[in-house]
């Protein structure tokens, strides 16, 4: 429920009330897709992240990839991995 939402928020972040009151309209009822987006984007990075890393071994380098991730710009998904695939 919105109340039980509220209050795991409240106990599991350092958000204010008006924060969370903001959040909580925005993925439940203002843009409910955009929580969605999000994680289907961070997973998307995380699995492109742990495909460099097997590639590049040692190599691999946290402030590289993320450098490499931010530096087209906004992108889809599929031009950030095929400028990721370059970079290794």
């Amino acid at each position: 429920t919105h109340e039980e939402a509220r209050r795991f928020m409240q106990e599991n972040t350092f958000a204010s009330d008006a924060e969370i009151d903001s959040e909580l309209l925005r993925y439940s009822t203002d843009i409910p897709g955009q929580a969605l987006s999000y994680a289907m984007g961070q997973r998307e990075i995380l699995r492109m992240r742990a495909e460099a890393r097997a590639a590049l071994g040692e190599r691999f380098s946290w402030p590289a990839f993320h450098a490499a991730v931010l530096s087209p710009g906004a992108v889809p998904m599929s031009l950030l991995g095929a400028h990721l695939e370059r970079w290794r």
